[in-house]
């Protein structure tokens, strides 16, 4: 079986002088980091696995790794990429939004009105939005279970019952 890693944030910076690193995380990941024993550092095309001494989260996430010890060694990490493997991934939102990922280039009806394609799924700190040109503008709404009526996979079309006006938005 596959292994696949997913981005979850960036090392923003050192910080102190033991070698602790400040991050950036995707909100709906945090917990996930906060709990990791093990974070994969993207160098140079590698997944670099650091094994993670202490971790706490004040305004931003604050990490040490058991071989980084001073700040120098901190400074060759920042501003690269931090993964996950997908199995120490339990949020429910990423999961719900990787499985709400397959409706790109599912035709989105409201009622029985073609709208659009959808062009990009995101997911955001309050929910998972569809993305799609409407009338030459670009439109997100967002994916709420109330508003789905219907997904059929075959025909790949996702049916919704959208709120008046927000397509006007």
């Amino acid at each position: 079986m596959a292994i696949n890693h997913i981005k979850v944030g960036s090392i923003l910076k050192s910080t102190g002088v033991k070698g602790e690193l400040k991050l950036e995380v995707e909100e709906n990941l945090e917990d996930d980091v906060l709990k990791a024993k093990h974070i994969f550092v993207l160098i140079n095309g590698d997944f670099v696995p650091y094994f993670v001494e202490s971790v706490r989260d004040q305004d931003s996430i604050i990490i040490k790794f058991d071989d980084v010890h001073n700040p120098e060694s901190a400074n060759k990490l920042t501003r690269k990429e931090i993964y996950l493997r997908d199995n120490q991934i339990t949020s429910k939102k990423y999961h719900k939004g990787q499985e709400l990922s397959s409706l790109i280039g599912y035709r989105l009806y409201n009622e029985d009105t073609l709208v659009s394609i959808i062009d990009n799924i995101s997911i955001l700190p309050q929910q998972i939005m569809a993305e799609f040109e409407y009338l030459g503008k670009s439109k997100m709404v967002p994916l709420v279970e109330d508003w789905i009526k219907s997904i059929h996979h075959k025909e790949k079309r996702i049916n919704m019952v959208l709120p008046d006006g927000i397509l006007d938005i």
